[in-house]
């Protein structure tokens, strides 16, 4: 039984199989976060079965290096996360960007959550990271690009 909104998913030992929109998604099972993770520039971060994350030194792009001090701890999404992103109006949940995105629901359990100084900086999925608006470095500033490299083909964008 599927809960709402998830779509119906078959385990077994070496796989899932799951149904989101018209297709049917088959792979290996995929890991947890790791808890209790944090981002601080130089090294990747591992995220065992799922990749890597990893900052990169921008200029005028990415998350403002003054604005946003690291290390960044790494959560995945507990639920009722919001987030202010450029180019929309006010606070959005987390939940609704990722909908809006048409992330599948497996992919959404692995968003990963950056948070700094006690407040959401970023929500970051392989290929795509939205960023809070008003830290989002301006032109010639330096900044972070976060990167999930190496990630499963299940995380990917389903279009």
């Amino acid at each position: 039984r599927a809960r709402s909104g998830t779509g119906p998913c078959l385990r077994w030992a070496g796989g899932e199989l799951h149904r989101y929109g018209p297709a049917l998604h088959a792979f290996a099972p995929l890991q947890e976060l790791p808890a209790g993770a944090a981002l601080g520039g130089r090294e990747p971060l591992e995220l065992p079965g799922l990749g890597r994350l990893r900052l990169v030194s921008v200029s005028g792009e990415g998350l403002c290096a003054a604005r946003v001090p690291l290390p960044l701890a790494v959560r995945s999404r507990s639920g009722g996360e919001r987030l202010v992103v450029a180019g929309t109006d006010g606070r959005r949940a987390l939940k609704d960007l990722l909908r809006e995105a048409r992330v599948p629901p497996w992919a959404r359990e692995r968003t990963v959550v950056l948070w700094s100084a006690g407040r959401v900086v970023a929500a970051v999925l392989p290929g795509h990271a939205w960023l809070g608006a008003d830290l989002v470095a301006s032109a010639g500033e330096p900044g972070w690009r976060v990167e999930w490299c190496d990630a499963p083909e299940a995380l990917r964008p389903v279009h």
